[in-house]
This record gives C-alpha cells, structure tokens and sequence, in this order.
C-alpha cells in the first residue's frame, strides 16, 4: 500500500493509506507508545477495524502470527498505571511481553487528540 503524506498531521499520523478506494490513517504506535516517532519503516501494515468504531492502519515490525497460549506457557499481569488508559493489561507468553489493548478506546483517544 502507498502512504500519502498529509500537511501538518497529528504526531501519530504517518499519513493516509489507500485499502479498496478509502482512506485509513495510518498510526505509528511507537509515537503512541514512547513520544517518538518509530525508526522502522517496514512496510507491514495492519489494518484494525473493531466493531462500533472507525478504522485505523497501524505499522508493524513483521505480519502477525498465531500464538498457542497455555496456562504453562502464559503469565498474566494487572494493568500498570504508567501504562496508558487504553491498555487493559499485558502478558508475558514464553518471555516475550504484550499489552493487551482496548482497540475501541484507543481510537477514542487518538480522535480526542486531534484538533479539527
């Protein structure tokens, strides 16, 4: 997919990405996460669409992958308060962590943040 770039986007905002003739924007998450725009470029997009709320492209590192969680091989954690409001917790599933994230809330928040 091809990025167009957008004068003056919020932070976040990597530019729009045209998927079947209409336009997502597209969310560097490590810009969301630590303040600072990402230093990957891959160009492996995901496309988020959870029900009751707009849909959004976010970049990954590489494309997603099944992982079989066991009771053995999973350690679930409480939300931690530096932690932003739309992560509802994280696991650690065989050393690797991963936030567990309200997708919703945080489309919520990036609409929220950004002046019309």
């Amino acid at each position: 997919a091809t990025t167009a770039p957008l004068p003056f986007p919020p932070a976040w905002c990597q530019g729009l990405v045209a998927i079947r003739g209409e336009l997502f924007p597209l969310v560097d998450m490590f810009q969301v996460l630590y303040g600072q725009a990402s230093p990957a470029k891959t160009n492996v997009l995901l496309w988020i669409k959870p029900e009751q709320s707009p849909a959004i492209v976010i970049r990954c590192d590489s494309y997603p992958k099944a992982i079989k969680l066991t009771a053995d091989s999973l350690v679930e954690h409480s939300t931690d308060p530096t932690l932003p409001s739309w992560v509802n917790g994280w696991i650690t599933h065989n050393t690797q962590d991963f936030l567990v994230a309200n997708h919703p809330l945080l489309i919520r928040k990036l609409m929220q943040a950004t002046p019309t």
